[in-house]
């Protein structure tokens, strides 16, 4: 809109539009003038009138990328909702890397699941009210790594060998159930 304004603003009041001094011909900065103003004006009216996009984070869980990578999201997210109640929402799912006998860990709107891939039947489920601590830490000789410590007050789980940033966002979103 502004770059319009200043193609117009040299034209002069009184209505006379011919001189030849202005970019070389007179009608040439109002042709081009009044279409960037109205183009200008649009993309300000429609952007006025535009609604933010819902974020798609409340919708889609998170799902750690190393199962992405290898092509398995569906069929683990599959396998998880076999665990799930029918009333219950999956907020993330995440992998632990290396040989750990339970080595998913499944983040819910009621609880929290760890188990094995391919193997639910050893499933372990703790609810919110249970956990007194949930804490991340890094992996000192792997800084891409860390360990997701969920302290109850019977026992401790570890979660091993996680990627540090679904470390740092699932130790939030855990704690943000807590509560």
């Amino acid at each position: 809109m502004l770059l319009g304004i200043v193609l117009l603003a040299p034209l002069p009041l009184d209505g006379d539009w011919t001189w030849g001094d202005y970019m070389g011909s007179p009608w040439i900065g109002f042709l081009i003038g009044v279409p960037v103003f109205l183009m200008g004006l649009w993309v300000f009216v429609s952007g006025m009138r535009s609604q933010p996009k819902t974020s798609q984070t409340s919708i889609a869980p998170l799902i750690d990328e190393w199962i992405g990578e290898q092509g398995k999201e569906e069929e683990e997210t599959s396998e998880c909702q076999k665990i799930l109640g029918t009333d219950e929402k999956l907020l993330a799912l995440v992998a632990a890397r290396g040989e750990q006998v339970l080595n998913r860990l499944a983040v819910t709107d009621k609880r929290i699941i760890v188990y094995s891939r391919g193997n639910t039947q050893n499933a372990v489920s703790i609810d919110y009210g249970q956990i007194d601590k949930v804490e991340g830490k890094r992996n000192t000789p792997l800084i891409h790594l860390g360990d997701i410590h969920i302290l109850t007050r019977r026992n401790t789980i570890s979660f091993k060998n996680v990627g540090i940033e679904y470390v740092d966002q699932t130790v939030a979103l855990i704690s943000r159930m807590m509560h």
